[in-house]
């Protein structure tokens, strides 16, 4: 099985296409080949995400509360960050000497924890992974 840390900017594309270019629509094709982990702060930024999208117009409730049972069934492990309890001062010297949110960070912090690939859209994200010498590919 394979095992990768999968930000939101990946997740909502399988629901909003015309918000990335695909590069990452394989993991939903595999989804049952795959084990996506995804800091606490995950289920609190996707919802987020649906109501912005909702307040545009981009769909409207029913779709949302689809869009949520789907994703409830998919395979995600919500790790709780260690930041906080142990480590607040690396992680928040990690945010802010790469400019990144603490949103951001948490999905570095987890992916460098567990020595797993980061999968994500966020460019910023991204070229902070690969300066980290994080994977950013299964």
């Amino acid at each position: 099985m394979l095992r990768a840390v999968i930000d939101a900017s990946v997740i909502v594309s399988w629901f909003f296409p015309d918000a990335t270019n695909g590069v990452h629509d394989s993991i939903l094709n595999n989804i049952d080949k795959i084990k996506i982990y995804v800091p606490s702060i995950f289920e609190y930024e996707f919802i987020n995400i649906l109501l912005n999208a909702e307040k545009r117009k981009r769909v409207d409730r029913p779709a949302v509360v689809e869009i949520l049972e789907i994703v409830s069934q998919y395979p995600l492990v919500v790790e709780s960050s260690t930041a906080l309890s142990r480590e607040i001062v690396k992680f928040f010297e990690m945010a802010q000497t790469h400019d990144l949110t603490a949103y951001d960070a948490a999905y570095l912090e987890l992916a460098l924890r567990l020595n797993l690939p980061l999968i994500t859209y966020d460019k910023l994200l991204l070229n902070t992974a690969k300066k980290l010498k994080i994977k950013t590919s299964m």
